[in-house]
């Protein structure tokens, strides 16, 4: 968060965790309604292993949502960053979870 760019950190291999980010307007979202953004994919959410878990048939569609859902982690932390463009949210996940053939939740 603190770089203020908005792309996936690099696998880990030794310790993988998740991840989820958020972009938007700045000051114009708390940090719940950011996480809310990622819970809302529920909305297509269809249960199974992953990837096939959402009834659009795109997994990107709930991919946030499932991480954060995802039973095997056990810890999160987030980082909220503020830019002059846009605010930034990062949260990290241990375990991490979307794995290929897993059931989510």
């Amino acid at each position: 968060a603190a770089t203020g760019t908005f792309r996936h950190a690099p696998e880990n291999e030794a310790a993988p965790e998740g991840e989820n980010l958020w972009a938007g307007t700045p000051g114009r979202f708390t940090p719940e309604a950011m996480v809310d953004a990622w819970a809302r994919e529920k909305r297509v959410f269809r249960p199974g292993r992953f990837p096939d878990n959402s009834i659009t048939g795109h997994v990107a569609d709930v991919g946030h949502y499932t991480q954060l859902m995802w039973r095997a982690t056990r810890s999160v932390g987030c980082a909220l960053a503020h830019g002059a463009r846009e605010d930034v949210l990062v949260c990290r996940y241990s375990e991490a979870g979307n794995y290929e053939g897993e059931i989510p939740f």
